[in-house]
């Protein structure tokens, strides 16, 4: 183990890590590696236990190989959002050499999916491009609410464009009114993405999901009468996002103006 001794905002990151020192001493070290290597020669005298320590260290390397390539992504789209937003290498640098810019990196770092790359590397630029030692505890919230959605839900909050006229549905009078205004949106995604109806669910799911995070609410907007029959009724809603929906997609938005 290892042990960073206290940190000062003066200091640069690269001096903090040669200031690490062990804890632990050779001996315990020693003695630590030892038992391990007892056990791996017992272990080895069992049959099938080498082909499963194979797997396993396979296993390990096809992991490690994973997160490498999931880091190198992020950074890639990080540089790109970064120079687009012509943040400059100070800024980049001072953000690198504090504890807060290293702590909230490593937080946005452990909630990367290979399906969030992008969203998440935007959110990393829109933090390094703020006041981040101010917004500390700001921006950890935001991280927090995001790694509570599940990815396709990010993906859809990122890109959400404010519905610029009501969502008008037919309902019967004892029909839920969220599920259908959530139905009749999802529809709607679907048809504005281009997307087949075998992802209906998925974004039926993710905007369920927002509703139920309250980052999304639909507001009544008028009756529009009854049908024929006098059973059903058209109602129309505005989508929008909450307050605490739109600070969240300000981090990760891809429609920027």
């Amino acid at each position: 183990m290892a042990e960073i001794t206290e940190f000062t905002k003066e200091k640069k990151f690269s001096d903090i890590l040669k200031e690490i020192t062990l804890t632990k001493s050779e001996e315990n070290e020693a003695r630590d590696k030892a038992a391990i290597k007892k056990g791996k020669d017992t272990l080895n005298l069992v049959p099938g236990v080498k082909q499963l320590q194979s797997l396993v260290s396979w296993e390990t390397d096809a992991q490690k190989t994973i997160e490498d390539e999931k880091t190198k992504r992020l950074l890639c789209k990080l540089h790109r959002d970064l120079e687009e937003m012509k943040v400059s290498a100070q800024k980049r640098e001072d953000f690198f050499d504090s504890f807060q810019g290293i702590d909230l990196y490593s937080k946005v770092r452990k909630q990367v999916d290979y399906s969030t790359i992008n969203e998440m590397g935007t959110a990393l630029a829109f933090i390094i491009n703020s006041d981040f030692e101010n917004q500390f505890n700001e921006h950890n919230f935001a991280i927090a609410q995001l790694s509570n959605l599940s990815p396709y839900t990010i993906k859809v909050l990122s890109d959400w464009v404010q519905p610029q006229f009501p969502i008008r549905i037919l309902v019967s009078r004892n029909s839920p009114t969220d599920e259908n205004w959530i139905s009749n949106l999802s529809l709607n995604y679907c048809k504005q993405k281009s997307y087949n109806k075998k992802f209906l669910n998925l974004v039926t799911f993710s905007i369920n999901e927002l509703k139920s995070s309250g980052l999304i609410d639909a507001t009544y907007v008028a009756d529009h009468g009854d049908d024929n029959r006098g059973i059903l009724k058209a109602k129309s809603f505005n989508v929008k996002l909450t307050n605490n929906g739109k600070f969240l997609h300000n981090y990760i938005k891809t429609n920027k103006p």
